[in-house]
């Protein structure tokens, strides 16, 4: 009987959890980044990381803590809290992020954030009213991707 616990030992049987390499971990993530506001398929960024679709999941999971899918959901929602903050229509946001739709960014945004995003939009707005009007003292404008983990812990 092996010493090994079946969850530690890789695909390949050496014993190492499965990480991207350094050059696929920049190499996925600049193709997520590029591909915000259009369709990515899992298929396509193992084939740029010289990978298998399943280790590639499995590998950028074990780097990031998140699946790929899920990498890309938070960073287009990351992406639509920032396009929030200006006076884009929802539609053209929901677009812009990658979104089938709006009601689709909209149920996506409310899971992960906790409130609608014209809801969110109008917080942060008024917010940053609030913080401009105090005498005395500076505006601070927190960056979108502050608010967005403030918002999930």
């Amino acid at each position: 009987m092996s010493s090994h616990s079946p969850a530690r030992v890789s695909a390949s049987g050496s014993g190492r959890n499965d990480r991207l390499s350094v050059w696929q971990e920049e190499r996925a993530k600049a193709l997520i980044e590029a591909s915000l506001g259009s369709s990515l398929s899992i298929a396509q960024l193992a084939r740029e990381c010289a990978q298998s679709r399943c280790h590639f999941s499995r590998a950028f999971q074990g780097t990031t803590g998140l699946s790929p899918q899920q990498w890309l959901t938070r960073r287009r929602i990351e992406r639509a809290q920032q396009l929030l903050l200006g006076d884009s229509l929802l539609t053209r946001i929901a677009q812009d992020c990658g979104f089938a739709d709006q009601a689709h960014f909209s149920r996506v945004f409310r899971r992960l954030v906790g409130s609608a995003p014209s809801q969110w939009r109008l917080s942060v707005l008024q917010d940053n009213r609030i913080a401009n009007k105090r005498p005395g003292q500076r505006a601070v404008n927190v960056p979108a991707e502050d608010r967005y983990r403030a918002t999930c812990r």
